[in-house]
């Protein structure tokens, strides 16, 4: 179990949906749309689940920047990690307040292992962002050395 507790966090954080970084000429026409940084809490013991088992982090707050500039208020990071130590569903859900003071709602969820996750974005929110939620999101996500923060990406797919 000491392995989860350890591994955890790490495998939490390895959301990375490609390997981009931020760029200024995307490739396949994506276009860099929102920036973000999201501190999490003190992750919960992880929940035996078959197969491996689940991890629950609590998100404690963070910003947005971008096509949408909001506060992220709160959320919870809850993948399953299966029992050779890959991710194989990471999901996440945060939310908060935009800059015109409307509620938002993320929704990421995707596949993949610890080193490379594929994940979509979906995001809820009212006010003038309204409209972004037609659009498909996906992120590259990186885990700060101390694990307290989570820097993202997203990038809108034409």
């Amino acid at each position: 179990m000491q392995l989860f507790q350890t591994l955890v966090p790490s495998l939490l954080l390895a959301s990375a949906v490609l390997a981009l970084g931020s760029c200024t000429e995307c490739p396949l026409g994506l276009t860099l749309a929102v920036t973000g940084t999201i501190r999490l809490g003190k992750p919960l013991q992880p929940i035996a689940v078959p197969g491996g088992v689940r991890t629950v982090t609590p998100i404690i707050g963070g910003t947005l920047t971008g096509v949408i500039n909001a506060t992220i208020e709160g959320g919870v990071a809850y993948p399953q990690v299966v029992g050779n130590g890959t991710v194989s569903v990471p999901q996440i859900i945060l939310y908060g307040t935009t800059a015109d003071n409307s509620s938002f709602l993320i929704q990421e969820a995707g596949v993949g292992g610890v080193a490379h996750q594929n994940t979509r974005i979906i995001l809820e929110v009212g006010g003038k962002e309204t409209p972004r939620m037609d659009e498909f999101i996906i992120a590259t996500v990186m885990p700060s050395k101390d694990r307290k923060t989570v820097a993202i990406e997203g990038y809108i797919v034409p």
